[in-house]
């Protein structure tokens, strides 16, 4: 196994990401009830990190979310559409995690702001790459530009994306 295969493998935990980020709001999606008000869940430069949970308490699918003036982007690097990761878990897993209710739906229509989201998968589907925390580092990073400038950028690199995206943040983080 090459060490990129290694890097695309690994998970950016919390710790990871908050590394790379600074003092983002990092929190899972049931934790989205908690926010008296919508803006709380936000850092200082309109970004935030959630945790779709997939097995249990710690472990999922990460989502980055990015305010503007007037809208919210919803970036998930399976190019899904706000709660569309749902799909994948039966009922019974998504009660047992919390994850039942449209928590995400009510979070976004409490802003009043336009929301948009990507339709692309920037990550490719396999059991053996696993950098969702990645790409959504690198769109936070990249906030400024828009997801067709992020697109077009990450497609100019000549390389993968998830190849991409796994070296500038191992670069960053050395793992």
């Amino acid at each position: 196994m090459s060490d990129l295969q290694r890097i695309k493998q690994y998970a950016l935990s919390n710790t990871d990401i908050e590394k790379i980020l600074g003092k983002t709001k990092i929190f899972t999606y049931p934790e989205l009830d908690d926010f008296a008000n919508w803006e709380d869940a936000f850092d200082d430069d309109g970004r935030a990190v959630f945790l779709f949970l997939t097995e249990d308490n710690t472990t999922g699918h990460w989502i980055g979310l990015i305010r503007n003036d007037t809208t919210i982007e919803y970036f998930d690097p399976y190019g899904e559409p706000p709660e569309g990761d749902k799909k994948w878990l039966s009922k019974q897993k998504l009660r047992r995690l919390d994850q039942d209710q449209p928590l995400l739906t009510r979070f976004l229509r409490s802003t009043g702001m336009k929301v948009y989201y990507n339709q692309h998968a920037f990550q490719q589907d396999r059991n053996d790459i696993n950098t969702c925390g990645r790409w959504v580092v690198a769109r936070l990073l990249l906030r400024k530009k828009t997801l067709r400038q992020f697109y077009n950028f990450i497609q100019n690199s000549g390389m993968k994306g998830d190849d991409f995206v796994s070296l500038l943040t191992f670069k960053i983080l050395g793992k």
